[in-house]
């Protein structure tokens, strides 16, 4: 076995296009991975689950079959393409006995970084309001407390770097896109009265994760080009663990923010990073919000019903740029399905027999296309069947997938496609269902799952993703602005955007007032992100709708309400 100790072989082994990726809920069933014995190193978070990284030598597909899918990292992008009266947070500033602007409280915040430089993130004495940053793209300096790659950079390290007038050589950490400053600012920005611009908790400090890029050999599998922005769930889970140490090694209750999201997986919350943040979410001092996604009008989801014994044709538009393409078909044992595939030139390759181990490559004459067929007939966690089709080289125009139902009880399948950052916007299904559109981690069961609202219309975003999760579940839980938000899009100038992930942060701004008000105020001494959820759902605006429902879950955050609802029952 190898030396897992070995920090520099493992910080290298993590950035190493030759090393696969894995997840594993206890290092115990390390066993089940192929090639488990050359393992090179592991990262492990709260005893439960550890990252496994091993040198690459078989297709990944076999690890569908041999393993199991979830542990293969998923690809998440970002999700977004003001008002804080609206959410009630201005009514709360004006009362005296509140004085809610997150005091004590960190902001967590998991994304492209931030801009340490930005005024909204510095103190009146140039100091940062920033308590530490851990860069997972720079390799040169220390890692944070067992943890093998990336490096820190603590509040002592920035106000160095304020201080100088070349900050970026004391500390080198920039965001190179703005979406994880962008966040910030909404979350905790300063108080900025010439702009008239204020972050929801603008005295809170924050604890940052500028995530790595994916390794190319995921961006290959998952047939995701070279221009969209995508991070590995993995590296993510290892960000909030990080996120969770600091906390407690500050001393402080902690909102985390995560906007970033993926369609990999059955939608039902129960994929690894889900049970992570189960795990934690009900921690005292911990509140967790998550973005729902933005995928309800991209046409990425189909869904329907197979009678027993027959078939149905579903239609997929593939457009003239989209080279490859992956597709996931869920379906909820003990229904099973099994695929075959018709070409836009109307060749039809015959019907993929529904075996557990079938990795069929499908070709065509007619047709460039290469289709691989990958049947997981029960996955491990949930004994649902997964069937990924993979296209390379796809031909532009009308697909068929003809689904067979070959169970004897059940007729019910979903089909997804990837998220919109990862699709060319010309592919799409021809008959699309924009419920069960939720990205993971919108669907976590303990989270808070946010949806995007248009504040000045009271009306749903349009983009937002509708519940609820496969196995009906109500998600989202509240919807929050997330209409043309306006933020920081450089150091001097403001501007707008919209999403799901901007209502996460409003949401995340939230939970940092509700920590200060019962963690450090001592109000609630164990409150944790179950309770704020309980309080906001019983505090949300319904608005002559009939609740709960697929778009805005239990109704619109309303911060002054849930906050009045908790004072009464003190």
């Amino acid at each position: 076995m190898a030396d897992v100790n070995d920090t520099n072989r493992c910080r290298d082994a993590i950035y190493s296009e030759e090393v696969a990726d894995y997840i594993v809920e206890n290092l115990a069933n390390i066993s089940n991975l192929e090639n488990s014995q050359n393992f090179i190193c592991t990262q492990g978070i709260t005893g439960k689950f550890d990252m496994v990284y091993i040198p690459i030598t078989e297709p990944i597909t076999t690890q569908i079959i041999t393993n199991a899918y979830r542990n293969l990292p998923k690809l998440y992008g970002l999700m977004d393409t003001a008002s804080l009266e609206d959410m009630g947070v201005y009514r709360l500033r004006r009362l005296p006995y509140l004085e809610l602007y997150g005091t004590g409280t960190l902001i967590g915040v998991i994304d492209t970084g931030i801009d340490y430089t930005n005024p909204l993130f510095i103190n009146t004495d140039n100091t940062s309001r920033i308590a530490a940053i851990w860069d997972q793209t720079v390799r040169e300096g220390p890692a944070p407390s067992d943890l093998s790659y990336g490096t820190e950079y603590l509040k002592a390290d920035l106000n160095r770097a304020l201080a100088s007038e070349t900050p970026l050589e004391v500390v080198p950490s920039i965001d190179e896109d703005g979406h994880g400053t962008y966040i910030s600012a909404i979350i905790g920005g300063n108080i900025d009265e010439k702009n008239d611009f204020s972050g929801v908790a603008p005295r809170a400090e924050f604890v940052v994760v500028k995530l790595k890029p994916a390794k190319q050999y995921l961006r290959e599998f998952y047939k995701v080009s070279d221009g969209p922005i995508a991070y590995q769930d993995n590296d993510i889970m290892l960000g909030v663990e990080y996120l969770r140490r600091k906390a407690l090694e500050l001393g402080r209750p902690i909102s985390i923010c995560l906007g970033l999201g993926t369609s990999s997986g059955d939608h039902d919350g129960d994929s690894n990073i889900s049970n992570y943040l189960n795990s934690i979410s009900n921690q005292t001092g911990v509140c967790i919000s998550t973005a729902a996604g933005n995928e309800g009008n991209t046409g990425h989801h189909n869904s329907g019903n197979v009678d027993i014994g027959a078939y149905k044709d579903i239609e997929l538009k593939a457009g003239d740029k989209q080279k490859g393409l992956t597709l996931e078909l869920w379906s909820i044992t003990p229904t099973f399905f099994s695929v075959a595939l018709i070409s836009p030139s109307g060749e039809i390759a015959e019907r993929v027999p529904a075996r557990q181990g079938i990795d069929a490559e499908v070709t065509f004459v007619l047709e460039p296309t290469t289709i691989h067929v990958t049947y997981a007939l029960s996955d491990t966690a949930t004994g649902n069947e997964l069937i990924f089709i993979q296209f390379d080289n796809l031909s532009p125009g009308i697909w068929k997938i003809r689904v067979y139902n070959d169970s004897n009880i059940g007729t019910r399948y979903d089909m997804w496609l990837p998220i919109s950052q990862f699709v060319d916007t010309d592919t799409f299904f021809l008959e699309p269902d924009p419920f069960t559109t939720l990205v993971e981690t919108g669907t976590t069961a303990r989270v808070l799952s946010v949806g995007a609202y248009d504040n000045k219309g009271n009306s749903i975003y349009i983009a937002s993703s509708r519940g609820y999760t496969l196995s009906n579940q109500i998600k989202p839980d509240l919807a929050a602005p997330g209409v043309n938000i306006f933020g920081p899009v450089s150091k001097i100038a403001f501007g707008e955007k919209s999403g799901s992930s901007i209502a996460a942060a409003n949401a995340a701004g939230i939970g940092s007032l509700f920590l200060q008000w019962g963690i450090v105020e001592k109000k609630r001494p164990v409150m944790n992100t179950s309770e704020i959820k309980s309080l906001l759902i019983s505090g949300a605006d319904r608005r002559a709708r009939e609740y709960p429902n697929q778009e805005w879950g239990y109704g619109a955050l309303n911060a002054y309400n849930a906050f009045e609802g908790a004072r009464k029952s003190i």
